[in-house]
């Protein structure tokens, strides 16, 4: 699955090359928007995983879904919607609730020991951040599959929630692996929240192919709904 996401990446990005860039404006109240990503982007962001949901919400849920699917993802919108109420305006209040669902999502796709997959929070002590991490845990190992350290407020709407379990799932399915969060927890618990958050958004503004005036101002990008 992953070459043959690799391999679309690399169509598009040639047909990309030809193609005017995608304009960025910024706002005179510092938050961000972007115009409605392209299907490039959205490949890019399933390979990048859930550190990309801030950079999704600006895109209408079925050009996302459209998006994946063309980009060979194995579990889509459509697959985790299915699973959760369009009545209410919140997926998930605890990482146990989103467990739930996530751990459902790779049961549904034949992942047989899909109970030993978790989805961990550690929220910053000023209540503004959270790091994320999508981890796989037996008696015997613990393994972190992906991670993304983001504003509290990106993960609050129904929208926002839908596209990180997505994503979480097709990090597993896809095979990732992120040691680095191990570094990157120590400095978390060690106070060095926000400095993580702008140096993880400015290295994800230069994947996801956007350049925002100020690594502050993309952060703030993610309470965009």
């Amino acid at each position: 699955m992953m070459k043959k996401t690799l391999s679309y990446l690399c169509c598009v990005c040639l047909i990309s090359a030809c193609a005017s860039p995608k304009k960025v404006t910024i706002s005179t109240e510092a938050l961000v928007s972007v115009t409605a990503l392209s299907p490039f982007q959205i490949a890019a962001g399933l390979l990048e995983g859930i550190a990309s949901v801030p950079y999704y919400l600006s895109t209408d849920l079925r050009a996302i879904n459209q998006g994946l699917i063309q980009a060979q993802a194995e579990i889509t919108l459509d697959d985790t919607y299915k699973l959760v109420s369009s009545d209410t305006n919140l997926i998930f209040k605890t990482m146990k609730q989103a467990t739930s669902v996530f751990q459902q999502l790779l049961k549904n796709k034949n992942i047989y020991n899909h109970h030993n997959y978790i989805l961990t929070a550690i929220n910053e002590i000023s209540g503004k951040y959270t790091l994320l991490a999508v981890i796989y845990r037996t008696i015997n190992r613990i393994e972190v599959i992906d991670w993304a350290a983001l504003s509290i407020s990106s993960i609050q709407t129904q929208k926002a929630q839908a596209i990180f379990l997505t994503l979480a799932a097709n990090s597993v399915l896809n095979e990732n692996r992120k040691p680095e969060y191990w570094e990157i927890k120590k400095r978390w618990l060690a106070g060095d929240a926000r400095e993580i958050v702008e140096q993880r958004t400015k290295d994800m503004n230069r994947r996801m192919g956007l350049v925002y005036n100020s690594t502050l101002k993309a952060i703030n990008y993610a309470k965009l709904n």
